[in-house]
């Protein structure tokens, strides 16, 4: 008991009760009486018997009062205090995951972000006066959606905004602000609350912890429920020997209980019967299905999966949309003076090409309504442009574009040829290529910008680099590519084919991941585009060079990207789909342990702290001290009155 004292040694004080006791059987205090016969002499054997042990404490209310007092007052001095979960430093840094996996359901019928944002308002209601806090919102991105304050009506509309969103998580930007945060101020605390079902997590905690005095951040896991089933993939092609399509939908039981579910395919809304599938899944299941032979024109694809046996606490990753784009063939210009394999290589392609020379180019160039503007990929060979086109996606062969950053220092050549020693084989452009078997012989000089993404290097030079402007990309091969014989190789077509593809999706990419850039590139004059998600209006931009990027993509769905013209007349519709297809957020199993600096940090909802309770007892004793005056007072009145009394009463009968 004595454990929940910061002075204990103040309890000795308690030895002054008996003292008070014993002061009250010292004290006689008798009351006048005015008698005219000795028969009152009685009064003095009640006198004895009231002054005997114990006697004189009979009703004596003001002793209590008065030893109430009292150990009211050492109490406090004694410092008593209880141990409370609730909040442990003075800045406290929340940061809250809204990622996909927050909208889970558990039984009760709320979802973790719920749970999530409940306890981020007890820790609110728990800060004293002088505490403050910070909230951060962390999903792709990171958000600060409160700084420090210790207003409460501030943090508690800031926390009852937040709004879990249909993305992947990312803690790392969110780590990086409350490190930046916390290094300023003194006493912090960061406080995670999550579900565990982070990717890389573990990772990025202790990557965290490898800075300088880190704060070890506390982790609160919010969540119980694991039954889920997802679309974890999904895809339509075409079979190109009979013009119809096949969509292939996969699905993962992320649960332990088998589960039955009924798989639909809506073309463009409609949803036939001939297309829906009955698969059961056991737990842990996962499963493809295949359906062929579809009649599918231009559109919106989704699967859906509805749940016909079984739990599954999770609605959003049950669909998953596909734009089937219209067949359109690519537009390539040419610029050369004359390259018989390059011209080959690309009219290999399904595109509409145009082959001009520079001087057709440069006046081409000079209209205002170019028909330059509308081609998906210019080539320039060997012959520098003096301008190029926003939107449009240059390559250069042996040459370079007319920038202040890149510059050509001259040729170099090497009889033994410069070997390549590096390779980035991520990059699409450089997928499916293995050019470590090339010598280049002449390659050009040439002076980078520093933020240009280089994609083939040979000993101390880049010679293959991507640059990018604004919405200008221009994709620079600066070495002559036959003094290697690298056109004669398969690997060149191939090189070719990839720089098409990806020019193309830039800014046509109809399919991508929530989170990502939607970039849409108009074939007609668009003045401003108003952009729509399932239906429900986001908002209205002015655009320029007919494209548009959109970054708000943090809903499941299909965006909508209505180009009209400087008369508000509908020209042109462009359709994106955003899905998730994430094994982190749809497995809605809550971690409930990491391991941080060798040691376990388990979820915990609070930190036990001391509050002390002496105020409250001295508030106490202020009230006590105030009744038994109240009493003293009183008890003295009716005696004075008494006495009057008395007076009266002998003067009357003196008369």
């Amino acid at each position: 008991m004595l454990n929940n004292f910061l002075l204990p040694s103040a309890l000795w004080w308690l030895l002054l009760i008996p003292c008070v006791i014993l002061l009250y059987f010292l004290k006689l205090k008798r009351q006048e009486y005015v008698f005219s016969s000795t028969l009152l002499w009685q009064k003095v054997v009640n006198d004895m018997r009231v002054n005997s042990p114990f006697q004189k404490l009979k009703n004596n209310l003001l002793l209590y009062l008065q030893i109430l007092i009292l150990l009211l007052t050492i109490l406090a001095l004694a410092r008593p205090f209880l141990s409370q979960q609730a909040l442990q430093g003075r800045n406290i840094v929340l940061l809250i995951d809204t990622s996909l996996s927050m909208k889970t359901k558990d039984e009760d019928g709320s979802s973790r972000l719920a749970h999530a944002k409940k306890k981020a308002l007890e820790m609110m209601n728990d800060l004293n006066s002088d505490d403050r806090m910070m909230v951060i919102t962390f999903d792709s991105h990171a958000e600060i959606v409160q700084t420090f304050t210790h207003v409460k009506t501030r943090l508690s509309s800031s926390i009852n905004r937040i709004e879990a969103v249909d993305t992947h998580t990312n803690i790392i930007e969110a780590l990086d602000i409350a490190k930046a945060m916390v290094d300023k101020i003194s006493s912090p605390s960061i406080y995670i609350l999550t579900d565990g079902r982070i990717e890389g997590f573990q990772k990025h905690i202790n990557s965290y912890m490898q800075n300088k005095d880190p704060v070890l951040p506390q982790i609160v896991i919010c969540g119980q429920s694991s039954s889920n089933i997802a679309i974890t993939a999904f895809d339509v092609q075409k079979n190109q020997k009979n013009d119809l399509y096949q969509a292939f939908v996969q699905l993962q039981n992320f649960g332990r209980s088998n589960i039955e579910v009924i798989v639909e395919l809506h073309i463009n809304g409609e949803a036939k019967e001939q297309n829906m599938r009955l698969v059961e899944l056991g737990g842990g299941d996962v499963r493809g299905v295949l359906l062929k032979n579809l009649e599918i024109p231009t559109g919106v694809v989704k699967a859906k999966v509805v749940v016909e046996r079984g739990n599954d606490y999770l609605k959003e990753d049950n669909e998953a949309w596909f734009i089937v784009p219209p067949h359109l063939k690519k537009k390539i210009c040419l610029v050369t003076s004359g390259n018989f394999i390059l011209k080959k290589v690309l009219e290999s392609h399904d595109a509409n090409m145009l082959i001009l020379s520079m001087e057709e180019y440069e006046e081409e160039s000079k209209k205002p309504d170019s028909l330059l503007r509308k081609y998906d990929i210019i080539v320039f060979d060997k012959e520098q442009p003096k301008r190029i086109f926003p939107g449009v996606g240059n390559i250069f062969f042996e040459c370079i574009p007319r920038e202040k950053e890149i510059e050509n220092n001259g040729v170099l050549n090497n009889e033994y040829g410069f070997k390549v020693v590096d390779q980035n084989s991520l990059h699409p452009v450089m997928r499916f290529l293995d050019m470590r078997k090339f010598h280049f012989g002449s390659i050009m000089d040439i002076t980078w910008p520093e933020d240009t993404t280089p994609l083939l290097e040979v000993e101390g030079h880049m010679i293959i680099g991507l640059i990018k402007r604004q919405s200008v990309y221009s994709l620079v091969i600066g070495c002559d590519i036959y003094d290697s014989g690298w056109p004669f190789d398969p690997t060149f077509p191939v090189f070719i084919a990839n720089a098409i593809s990806w020019y193309k999706g830039i800014h046509n990419q109809p399919n991508i991941m929530t989170s990502d850039i939607a970039r849409v590139q108009f074939f007609e004059s668009v003045d401003h585009v108003k952009i729509t998600c399932n239906g429900k209006s986001i908002e209205e931009q002015k655009i320029t060079a007919n494209s548009v990027r959109f970054s708000d993509t943090k809903k499941l769905g299909v965006y909508q990207f209505s180009g009209f013209d400087n008369e508000k007349n509908l020209v042109e519709t462009r359709n994106i789909a955003a899905n998730i297809f994430s094994l982190d957020e749809s497995n809605v199993t809550p971690i409930k342990e990491f391991k941080i600096k060798k040691q376990n940090v388990a979820s915990r909802d609070f930190l036990t702290i001391n509050r002390e309770i002496w105020p409250y007892l001295l508030l106490i004793a202020f009230f006590v001290v105030l009744g038994e005056w109240y009493l003293f007072h009183r008890r003295s009145l009716s005696f004075s009155l008494r006495k009057k009394d008395n007076f009266f009463t002998q003067y009357l009968t003196n008369k």
